[in-house]
């Protein structure tokens, strides 16, 4: 992460992973916490149209949502040990009530692709222990990127 507010020494205890996409493009915004408010670093990754792609599938705003959390995650995954389990309570905020119903309850997943997209979900996600998936409006997730 690279935007630092505070010192580095201080200790992260919440991730917070804020999507705000479609397929033709939109933004991730990862913010290391200190408590709810404290913010310790924050970096936005943008994403275009090019980066929701998947074997050639016409792709929904759904399957765009779960393609930046699948983003995100290999974000956060390349930046812990190989050994070690995330030491903080990481927290997923996207907009979708479709995914969220993907995320959180794996027999509803019918179709193949929020099958397989899920699927990666899970194997990136065993890597945090302390995960949660939230859904909330759009202007709320759009009011959280805005803090500072």
């Amino acid at each position: 992460m690279s935007k630092s507010s505070t010192t580095t020494a201080a200790k992260v205890n919440r991730v917070l992973v804020l999507i705000d996409v479609t397929p033709q493009g939109g933004k991730v915004v990862l913010r290391a916490l200190q408590g709810w408010q404290t913010i310790i670093a924050e970096q936005t990754v943008e994403l275009a149209a090019q980066d929701f792609t998947f074997n050639d599938a016409k792709l929904t705003g759904d399957h765009a949502k779960v393609i930046a959390i699948i983003k995100a995650l290999k974000r956060l995954t390349s930046k812990l040990p190989e050994q070690g389990n995330a030491g903080y309570r990481l927290v997923i905020v996207h907009s979708s009530k479709a995914v969220q119903t993907w995320l959180t309850d794996p027999t509803s997943r019918k179709a193949d692709l929020p099958k397989t997209l899920t699927g990666y979900v899970d194997k990136l996600a065993a890597r945090f222990p302390q995960l949660q998936f939230e859904q909330r409006e759009r202007k709320v997730i759009l009011k959280l990127m805005a803090a500072q």
